[in-house]
């Protein structure tokens, strides 16, 4: 009887410290939600009073906890480590963004930061559990594969009808998506019958292209083949015949990009649940469609980069399974098509072949390190994917070079883009503490950054400072400048910390609503003083047509469900969550093909301003990241 007592005794203690738990995690978030007043999309500062939202998040931290209070859950003390780190980094990055959105600063207000703690704390109370169930369900789906399961499993190459079979069946597979996808796109693009043209690509298509500057600051690639597309409707009897064309092409290789991945996933034998979560992903993802029919500089070359990703994973899973020779035809092959679509990726966004690069070198070093182990020809293998990542450079660079002798083109603001993000580092401590500094420091800084380059200081976008900026000198003198911004780092941190997410907070903040442009696929603008764009979109009633209720305008959403593929916050926080799994599990072939996209957002940490349009690769990589971390992998005992 009193062993019966104390364990309804224990169990009422225990529930009510998930309660009071559960209150504190309110009290947190309602802290944080009550900075944005009104202006929250979906809440306001009214979430935890006594309303269905309130109650609805209170119940599922109460389940969330009762499931993570289990003897079961912390016997596993690799999890729990994993699932309290990425909770903080989830919870701080929560305090952070409302912070510097609603009150500007935060890391400059000792005040704030004390505040901060028990806040943080209170987040984490969600986060943890959370967290944990999330790599339960991960670790559910991949389970356990043996050696010898592989080896089974694997398509065997000396069985030629059976991998026949399987090339047939993959490559019917890969063209009835092709044509899913392309299909799906059609509505959206009758919508803005010919082209979307928006952003920098009026400019590049006015400027660049049809007034002859031919300059380096919009991808030349991409305003050329757009100006090409232009020319030749202007003979067909208008420009909008031929953008046509441009806008069927983009969404012919979207669609063949997303194609090819389903035909991988296809051929390699993946689970029907995973194919199938991935290819719906990358289907009802609205932003996809939206992309594919606008004349944004990066589509193109996005599609490819999908290509190069699932070439890379063809290539590594050829690499684990392959016995006696990893340098096979059919590998050379996939490396000579990974160099040559990641190269040309990469001059439709420059900044893609840095994390090509950055993320190479690493793969190679965790091969070098660890996967020699256990395969029998690993220095081969290592060798291999170290000529593939090095050729790609090369490739790139010799594309560039060629590109930019052939159309004579000007190289300008090379320096200023580069260095955004340490241009306004500067300005900023120049405008809050010119006294602060050492004699002679301000007047360093202003060679590089003149003050009238200062005057037009925004805290969210560089685009006005760096517009001002002393190109030649920073080219001139690189080195300086780099020394110069350490420099300024050592002594103001917390201004550094806070520009870093003032440019940055939209990616990440995971309590972010909207993001700063809308993406309302409609017409803004055409080039003047030239033969004028027809548009004739079909559907004339827009604003009250059934795409209204998919996309959305001017930060309005309409369907919940569509609207979270339009927060950047969870592509962003998916690709860390893949590549910290990838650790967690310690698996190389995870950590290798979560880099490259991980690396990608690094690059967009670093520049002008936050758009959603800059991270399209890790919107069009989601299905393939949902996939590194749902597929199995076997583990060698020399890697447990």
């Amino acid at each position: 009887m009193s062993e019966f007592r104390l364990k309804i005794s224990n169990n009422v203690f225990k529930y009510v410290i998930i309660v009071v738990l559960a209150f504190v995690n309110a009290l947190s978030m309602n802290y944080l939600m009550g900075m944005n007043g009104d202006t929250g999309v979906y809440i306001g500062t009214q979430i935890y009073a006594f309303t269905p939202e309130s109650l609805g998040w209170f119940a599922i931290t109460v389940f969330l906890l009762h499931r993570f209070f289990k003897k079961e859950i912390w016997k596993e003390k690799n999890k729990i480590i994993f699932a309290i780190m990425f909770a903080f980094l989830l919870s701080f990055a929560s305090l952070w963004g409302q912070e510097i959105l609603y009150n500007v600063t935060f890391f400059d207000k000792p005040e704030r930061m004390l505040r901060g703690i028990p806040v943080t704390v209170g987040m984490m109370i969600f986060f943890v559990p959370f967290i944990s169930e999330v790599i339960t369900f991960c670790d559910h789906v991949n389970g356990t594969i043996s050696d010898k399961d592989f080896e089974n499993n694997r398509i065997n190459d000396n069985d030629k009808l059976e991998t026949n079979k399987l090339k047939i069946g993959s490559l019917v597979y890969g063209l009835i998506s092709f044509a899913i996808f392309f299909i799906s796109y059609i509505p959206v693009f009758l919508l803005v019958w010919p082209i979307n043209i928006f952003g920098d690509a009026i400019d590049a298509l006015k400027y660049d292209y049809l007034m002859g500057n031919h300059t380096t600051h919009h991808t030349p690639i991409h305003w050329l083949i757009l100006g090409w597309f232009y020319d030749l409707g202007v003979k067909m009897g208008g420009p909008e015949k031929g953008l046509q064309f441009f806008t069927i092409l983009q969404m012919a290789v979207l669609s063949g990009a997303l194609a090819f991945f389903s035909a991988f996933l296809y051929k390699r034998r993946v689970k029907k649940g995973i194919r199938i979560t991935t290819f719906l992903v990358s289907l009802l993802n609205p932003v996809n469609a939206y992309f594919a029919v606008t004349a944004e500089k990066g589509t193109i070359g996005i599609g490819l980069a999908l290509i190069s990703m699932v070439l890379l994973a063809e290539i590594l899973c050829d690499f684990r399974s392959a016995k006696e020779s990893i340098i096979s035809k059919s590998s050379v092959i996939k490396m000579i098509f990974f160099v040559l679509t990641a190269s040309i990726a990469s001059l439709f966004r420059n900044n893609m072949i840095y994390a090509f690069i950055c993320g190479g070198i690493i793969i190679v070093l965790l091969y070098l390190i660890r996967v020699r182990k256990y395969l029998k020809n690993g220095w081969k293998s290592v060798l291999a994917l170290l000529c593939m990542f090095i050729l790609t450079f090369v490739m790139y660079k010799g594309e560039y070079k060629a590109l930019v002798k052939w159309q004579d083109l000007k190289t300008t603001d090379q320096y200023r883009e580069t260095f955004a993000y340490p241009i306004m580092c500067l300005s900023r401590i120049s405008i809050l503490h010119k006294d602060e500094m050492p004699e002679g420091m301000y007047d360093r800084i202003v060679t590089f950054i003149p003050e009238e380059a200062m005057a037009n200081y925004t805290i969210s976008c560089a685009d006005g400072v760096k517009g001002y900026a002393n190109e030649n000198h920073l080219k001139n003198d690189k080195i300086g400048f780099l020394k110069l911004f350490i420099k300024g780092a050592l002594m103001f941190p917390g201004d550094y910390l806070d520009q870093l997410g003032w440019l940055t907070y939209g990616y990440w903040n995971p309590l972010n609503s909207f993001i700063l442009v809308t993406t309302t696929p409609v017409i803004r603008g055409q080039p003047d003083g030239f033969v004028e764009i027809a548009y004739s979109g079909i559907f004339d009633k827009y604003e009250n047509g059934i795409l209204n209720y998919i996309y959305f305008t001017d930060g309005k959403y309409n369907i919940p469900l569509f609207s979270w593929f339009y927060r950047p916050t969870i592509y962003t926080w998916v690709a860390l969550f893949a590549f910290c799994y990838g650790i967690y599990k310690r698996e190389i072939r995870k950590i290798s093909l979560s880099l490259i996209p991980l690396l990608y957002l690094a690059t967009i940490f670093l520049g002008p301003l936050c758009l959603f349009r800059y991270m399209h690769l890790n919107i069009l990589l989601f299905g393939f990241t949902l996939y590194i971390l749902l597929d199995p992998e076997s583990k060698p005992k020399e890697q447990v």
